[in-house]
């Protein structure tokens, strides 16, 4: 958000950040301590740059606005079900890197020590016959791309960094013919199958951020709208969404 309005005040790119007033052990806590905890190959990018933040300004642009669910998992990646990494659990694309590059390390040095699993043939074609006509047809002619990147048009240009009421609200007009075409669909092989519902449920978490009641005066990141300039300090929390009945549920947390 930073990046962002310091562009919109015409003050940028190139952006940068400068630490070089930084004392020498807090410049080396944050390269050092901090911002590997984030980026596991962030040492391996400095020296590739020659970066030192005591000496060097640290070039930064405007980051990746987007929302994600979470899987639980150890340092390694590695979820509650043993043997299954989580490839990412991160939404910018240098994190995205970062995490599958550890999930895919230490995945492949538990897989020579583990057995090969059996499965039981009969019981996946019953679950398969059970739960199959749920599911988008699988056809030779795929309309995944034609699904999944309007969702992401329609938020870029209508819901972007700094939102306003009429934006959102023709952002839901929007979304909803979308939405219309949810059930003409197809995907042609079980990847493709994959991505469509991870579209739906794009289509779900980008409604549910354009719809919310109280948006009006909250001071954090997207929520924060350019025809609400007077912020609330009671909403300076963390927001809550449930789903009940098929509907979204708001509340404010802790």
């Amino acid at each position: 958000m930073g990046t962002f309005q310091e562009q919109v005040e015409g003050k940028g790119p190139p952006f940068y950040m400068d630490m070089r007033h930084f004392s020498e052990e807090d410049a080396h806590h944050l390269q050092y301590v901090l911002m590997p905890a984030d980026k596991e190959t962030y040492l391996d990018y400095c020296k590739a740059r020659n970066i030192d933040f005591k000496k060097t300004l640290l070039e930064v642009e405007i980051g990746e606005l987007s929302l994600s669910g979470m899987l639980v998992c150890d340092d390694r990646m590695e979820t509650a079900v043993k043997g299954l990494f989580a490839g990412c659990n991160f939404t910018s694309f240098s994190g995205a890197i970062c995490g599958g590059f550890v999930a895919g390390l230490h995945a492949s040095t538990d897989a020579p020590k583990a057995g090969m699993g059996e499965l039981d043939e009969k019981s996946i074609l019953a679950r398969r016959r059970v739960s199959w006509p749920a599911y988008p047809a699988l056809v030779t002619y795929s309309l995944v791309p034609r699904f999944e990147n309007p969702i992401r048009q329609v938020m870029d240009y209508y819901a972007k960094y700094r939102r306003n009421m009429p934006g959102m609200t023709l952002a839901l007009e929007r979304l909803a013919l979308v939405e219309s075409y949810k059930g003409r669909v197809y995907a042609k092989n079980l990847h493709e199958l994959m991505r469509l519902h991870e579209g739906f449920d794009l289509l779900s978490q980008f409604r549910y951020t354009c719809t919310l009641p109280a948006a009006k005066g909250k001071r954090r990141a997207m929520y924060e709208l350019s025809d609400f300039p007077k912020l609330n300090p009671d909403l300076a929390k963390g927001l809550v969404v449930q789903k009940k009945n098929g509907a979204p549920v708001y509340s404010w947390g802790l």
